[in-house]
């Protein structure tokens, strides 16, 4: 799940908001950044585990962390700048978890300090204050994200309360109430992009760019709004990704030659585009933790079924996945016979996701037998398109 679409609650419940918090840029320690916290309700033991996301996106990356004393406070040094950072409660002796995406996470601007409060038995609502997040600007989009945040949570306790009794009237409200706080997360949205804006020497301001999936729906304007980013920021965490995402998507284009790529298939075989030259390839690109990803199965086993005895090569692209032990039970329970891979695997800079510039799953992309990109989209819209196009060739 991409980070703007994080902090809407689902109706399943599923919390995936990560919020952007602010740290500023006067160091109380040469170079790092400061966090310190207090926690209700916490045993001395438990832990605080400050991670950045992986560069390939296999999860969370532990960087830092720091043990909850017996007055229920920690403090967290870290050089992590410039980009999110989870922040991952774990009680005594548990592990890390790079799946953990269900988490607060703060976004460091520079170095300085910031001070948290939050509570053991519902983490995900951490309160902070300190630095950027007293920046005059920030001031509007801080207090509608404070009202969204209140009111999803009320709906979440609502509804599983109602869940728990039976009680579908409960249920009913809680979710109209998830729907009050999403609205208000839209309008932080909007109200961010304004800040976005206003200041383009800003790293956040690049964080917000990259994931702004309206704009970049747009591919000029897009292109256009990273322009306006100071060079300092153009090469920010964010900004490198924008850059490589730009670079990418030029690159892939409808008529342009496919880039090449080697991996290594889940069933171990050596999978090379290059291998399939004088076919038609189809690229799938696919998360077993993607709901719409999932509610394409079927379409894309009855495809590759009646497709078998034709000029073309199914590869699916498995992305973001830390899991590949139920990345492989998901395969063979749902019968995805075609060849599999799984991008994580994917060395530093070799990522198939990113080397097709794909923002968004489920995607296909079909290449000529010549290796040209031909079509690209929702395997809604092209497994029809595709049958067409090879019948037509025969």
């Amino acid at each position: 799940m991409e980070r703007k679409e994080m902090r809407k609650a689902a109706a399943s419940l599923v919390l995936l908001s990560c919020l952007a918090l602010f740290i500023g840029s006067g160091c109380s320690r040469s170079g790092r950044n400061v966090l310190k916290g207090e926690v209700k309700n916490a045993a001395s033991g438990d832990r605080i585990v400050l991670a950045v996301a992986h560069p390939e996106g296999a999860g969370l990356v532990a960087r830092d962390s720091a043990a909850i004393d017996t007055q229920g406070r920690f403090e967290i040094v870290t050089d992590v700048t410039d980009e999110y950072a989870s922040l991952v409660y774990l009680e005594k002796d548990a592990s890390f978890d790079p799946a953990d995406t269900q988490c607060p996470s703060v976004f460091l601007e520079g170095y300085g300090e910031l001070t948290l409060k939050g509570d053991a038995e519902n983490w995900y609502y951490i309160e902070y204050a300190g630095g950027l997040y007293d920046h005059p600007d920030m001031q509007p989009v801080n207090e509608v994200t404070a009202g969204g945040k209140a009111i999803q949570k009320k709906g979440i306790a609502l509804f599983r309360k109602g869940r728990e009794m039976h009680d579908s009237i409960m249920q009913e409200k809680g979710r109209a109430l998830l729907k009050e706080s999403n609205a208000l997360f839209d309008r932080a949205d909007s109200l961010e992009n304004i800040f976005r804006i206003a200041h383009p020497d800003m790293a956040y301001s690049a964080a917000l760019l990259r994931y702004n999936y309206e704009l970049m729906k747009n591919f000029d304007e897009y292109e256009n709004a990273f322009a306006t980013l100071s060079g300092r920021v153009q090469q920010t965490p964010a900004g490198r990704v924008i850059r490589d995402f730009i670079r990418n998507k030029k690159a892939s284009e409808t008529g342009q030659l496919a880039p090449g790529f080697e991996a290594v298939a889940l069933d171990g075989r050596a999978v090379s585009l290059s291998g399939f030259k004088g076919k038609y390839v189809l690229l799938e690109f696919w998360g077993t933790w993607c709901g719409p990803c999932r509610a394409a199965v079927p379409g894309l086993v009855e495809f590759y079924r009646s497709m078998q005895d034709e000029n073309l090569v199914m590869i699916g692209i498995a992305c973001n996945e830390v899991n590949e032990d139920n990345l492989k039970k998901v395969v063979e329970a749902e019968h995805l016979d075609w060849i599999q891979l799984n991008d994580a695997r994917s060395g530093a800079g070799q990522s198939i996701k990113k080397r097709y510039a794909v923002d968004g799953v489920p995607t296909c992309i079909l290449i000529s037998p010549e290796g040209k990109i031909v079509r690209r989209g929702h395997p809604a819209d092209l497994l029809p398109e595709i049958k067409k196009i090879i019948d037509n060739e025969e």
